[in-house]
């Protein structure tokens, strides 16, 4: 007979969360003994003044014990008051570091960070019942398909470094080369000024073309939203086809920015309170190194208020180990400052880099990297720490990693740290290149420095070189507004750091031996960096207080413009503009914001009086942005000027093939896409059909003829020309084009006349296309007027008429069918796509004038 479980198997219920710890029963050996007069305050603070608050937030310098409060409150909640519990952490690496110090800890928890589908189901049904604290990362909470949605804790450590992983689940990015991002910036470039739109359609643009960014507002978006929606519905994959479904239906409600290498859609401030994972979480708590004063922590997680406990007293005056800073290119030209920078990677053995971006990081691997030094990437060493630790010389390269990767003691004794970091995605290279407003992102800035000269002193006796490399980031650091806001300890390292890099005293690699060895004449700069630290003082960064007042009314305001209540939507970021008056150092942000609220307007108004209102605002963002690189555009976006000219018969039968494919739907997405794929690929019969219907795109009577003696295409413009095509698609391009090959694209004029007896044409040109370059002797006498065409060639002028196709969808609904036929008239001409320029474009290459062998 079976026995049932009837006995009842509950844990102590504790009081508070200090004396839970008395309750657990750590592992013998994991040195965890007792709590920290510093973790006992905090904890009691938390107790008294924030047990029922919904958002707080706790600050813990790195080495004061900060994982240990996080599961304690997360235990205490658990056991105190029934909650499913869920420690989030950036990412699965920190989560399976926190998994184990629970268990050092004596806290029975669960680490969830691989694929939903591998989750012990034993371990979520202990989670879900509040047996166990789930931990988990920052992407299993913001997903699409949560699992973990119903935790009415969320203990949110290194909230600092959150900002990408919460907005990441609104943004989609496309990259150049992707379909997505082509249909996108045929979409939005027709917005932008014309020498801005022309440089994003240059392959060849400088390098300062490429990086600049432009933002498009939501009075821009909005007239083509249902073209987007389309765009990523087609297009989208990946990470962009999930995040699509979190703004399909807000698309006029976001704001894109676009580059020549990407364009990034999604909403400013990330709308979280829709986001029911996170946002019906009774109690959500935010543990940081550093929580910054001006509001950063709400903008990053969308909450309008977020109460704060502060650091204990005392542990803000000290970090976790030694850190010796030096600045090479505070004293050397950047060539030599470069050369420093492989001499102390060598000295040193192991080093960890961390950049920006991953170009950054392939820069920095061409100059500063040793000869005989391995070179690693985060995602390895993220799986194995021992692919690195084990290397007797190695550079671990990590873009945008200044958390979440940590190396204690000899694992390694040199952290790099290359650019500033800043401009990790288009919006923040936006706010810093364009709009300026590094005010605005000076705490997120310096939280990535804290955070990322702390990877490899991860307690009180570790210790750590760190290279500052780069001028933007050394001339931030040298700035004493940029420094004061720090804790007084990591002011004195850096202030030493910066005489000794001044100091012509000694080598400076004679100074990073000295601190590598810890020899007597380091411990002599090391007890200099105790006294300083004493006599240095912490204050608030500038301006703090009027931006973290301004946070409340943006995430607001993006929270209405989320539920589609423009009205509040537009009086709050106007309130936000206001909250933003400080002066000159924040008159970029207040200009930035004067542009939402005139852009919603614009949006929404109606009538003269909320036209009038719209038109103030926009006249208040540019008086604000007049000291800017940035003008902002406002008003109902600019069309292209209509020019008295009758339609052409291309451009007529280009307005009746755009009403068959749709003003509207996915049906003119799907084609073009189809298209543009078919002729890349080159597979013959596939090229030869999307040959005919590129002819149709282009305003042609085309044709497909079957048969093997007969064109592969033709193209017809009444008796204005015939374009004829032979495709040699699947030959190979280091052979010559034969005779045969001539013989054959030379018989197709004469069939056509034959068998279709239509008038004679003003001229007639056939096309050979194929990727051969040379022609055989005898070829090249038959060859006559016969051109030859690269596939390439046929796939580029097809982008081009699709970019076209796309930028008159958004204006085809308001016009007649005359009127469109017009347009097409005019941007055939204007982009060199109207027949007679198209035949000159396609003429550029007679095959009797190729390279003959034979």
């Amino acid at each position: 007979m079976p026995k049932f479980v009837t006995r009842r198997d509950a844990d102590p219920v504790p009081t508070s969360p200090e004396l839970l710890f008395r309750l657990l029963k750590p592992k013998p050996g994991a040195g965890v003994t007792f709590l920290w007069s510093h973790q006992a305050d905090i904890l009691r603070d938390y107790k008294e003044k924030a047990e029922t608050t919904a958002d707080v937030a706790l600050e813990l310098p790195t080495g004061a014990g900060k994982t240990l409060v996080g599961l304690l409150l997360a235990e205490y909640r658990r056991r105190a008051l029934g909650q499913r519990v869920a420690y989030v952490c950036p990412n699965r690496l920190l989560a399976e570091q926190v998994g184990d110090k629970a268990a050092d800890y004596g806290i029975k928890a669960h680490v969830f960070v691989r694929a939903q589908r591998d989750w012990d189901a034993g371990d979520f049904t202990e989670y879900a019942r509040a047996q166990a604290i789930a931990i988990t990362s920052y992407a299993s909470i913001f997903n699409t398909n949560p699992r973990l949605s119903d935790a009415q804790t969320l203990i949110l450590d290194d909230a600092h470094a959150a900002e990408s992983s919460v907005a990441s689940l609104w943004s989609v990015e496309a990259s150049r080369g992707e379909p997505l991002y082509s249909a996108l910036r045929d979409l939005l470039a027709p917005v932008l000024p014309a020498a801005i739109a022309e440089r994003l359609a240059d392959e060849g643009a400088h390098p300062w073309d490429r990086s600049s960014v432009e933002i498009l507002g939501p009075h821009e978006l909005a007239p083509r939203a249902d073209l987007v929606r389309e765009a990523l519905n087609v297009h989208a994959e990946g990470n962009a086809a999930y995040s699509m479904t979190m703004i399909d239906e807000n698309i006029e409600q976001c704001v894109a920015y676009i580059s020549w290498q990407q364009i990034l859609i999604l909403p400013f401030i990330a709308p979280t309170r829709v986001h029911h994972p996170f946002a019906d979480a009774r109690q959500r708590v935010y543990m940081s190194a550093t929580l910054g004063e001006g509001g950063e922590l709400e903008r990053a997680f969308g909450v309008s208020g977020i109460a704060r406990l502060p650091v204990p007293k005392g542990w803000d005056e000290h970090g976790s180990g030694r850190r010796f800073f030096m600045f090479p290119n505070a004293s050397m030209e950047p060539d030599d400052a470069d050369d420093f920078v492989a001499a102390a990677i060598f000295r040193a053995g192991r080093a960890v880099v961390l950049t920006p971006t991953t170009t950054e990081a392939e820069r920095f691997a061409e100059r500063c990297v040793p000869a005989g030094t391995k070179v690693l990437r985060a995602a390895e060493v993220e799986r194995d720490q021992a692919l690195f630790t084990g290397e007797p010389r190695a550079v671990l390269l990590a873009p945008n990693r200044y958390d979440g990767m940590d190396f204690a003691n000899d694992a390694c004794r040199l952290v790099v740290l290359s650019g500033l970091p800043s401009g990790t995605h288009l919006q923040e290279r936006f706010l810093m290149d364009k709009l300026n407003a590094e005010r605005v992102l000076s705490e997120r800035l310096r939280t990535r420095i804290l955070q990322g000269s702390g990877r490899c002193t991860r307690n009180a006796l570790d210790y750590a070189a760190v290279v500052i490399r780069g001028e933007p980031l050394t001339d931030f650091l040298a700035r004493a507004d940029s420094v004061k806001p720090m804790q007084p300890e990591i002011q004195a390292e850096i202030e030493v750091g910066f005489r000794n890099s001044d100091s012509n005293e000694a080598d400076p690699l004679e100074y990073l031996d000295s601190f590598l060895n810890q020899d007597p004449d380091w411990a002599e700069a090391d007890e200099f960096i105790r006294n300083l630290t004493d006599e240095t003082s912490r204050t608030p960064a500038a301006n703090s207080d009027e931006l973290a007042n301004a946070a409340r009314a943006e995430v607001e305001a993006w929270c209405a413009a989320w539920r589609g209540e423009m009205e509040e939507a537009v009086g709050r970021a106007r309130e936000a503009a206001d909250l933003l008056e400080g002066g000159a150092s924040l008159r970029p942000y207040r200009a930035f914001w004067l542009f939402l609220a005139a852009s919603w307007a614009t949006s929404v108004a109606a009538d003269a009086t909320s036209r009038a209102r719209a038109e103030a605002l926009a006249k208040d963002a540019v008086e604000a942005a007049r000291a800017l690189m940035w003008r902002p555009r406002l008003g109902s976006p600019a069309m292209p000027p209509r020019r008295a000219v009758e339609a052409s018969s291309q451009g007529r039968r280009a307005a009746a093939l755009l009403g068959t494919l749709g003003l509207r739907g996915r049906r003119f997405e799907d084609r073009c896409s189809a298209l543009v794929a078919g002729l890349r690929e080159g597979d013959p019969p596939l090229f030869e059909r999307r040959l005919c219907e590129l002819g149709e795109l282009l305003g042609f009577d085309a044709l497909h003829p079957d048969g093997q003696a007969q064109p592969d295409g033709v193209w017809r413009d009444d008796d204005r020309a015939w374009l004829l095509f032979e495709a040699k698609t699947d030959v190979s391009p280091v052979n010559a084009i034969s005779v045969a090959d001539v013989r054959q694209a030379g018989t197709h004029e004469a069939w056509v006349r034959t068998q279709f007896g239509w008038s004679e044409p003003a001229y007639v040109s056939t096309y050979l296309v194929c990727d051969r370059t040379t022609v055989d002797r005898t070829a090249a006498d038959l060859a006559r007027v016969l051109f030859v065409v690269p596939r390439g060639h046929i796939v580029g002028i097809a982008e081009e008429a699709v970019a076209m196709f796309r930028a008159l969808r958004v204006e085809a609904p308001g016009l007649s069918t005359e009127e469109l036929s017009t347009r097409f008239t005019v941007e055939f001409a204007t982009r060199k796509l109207d027949v007679d320029t198209l035949a000159l474009r396609l003429n550029e290459r007679a095959i009797s004038q190729l390279r003959t062998v034979g």
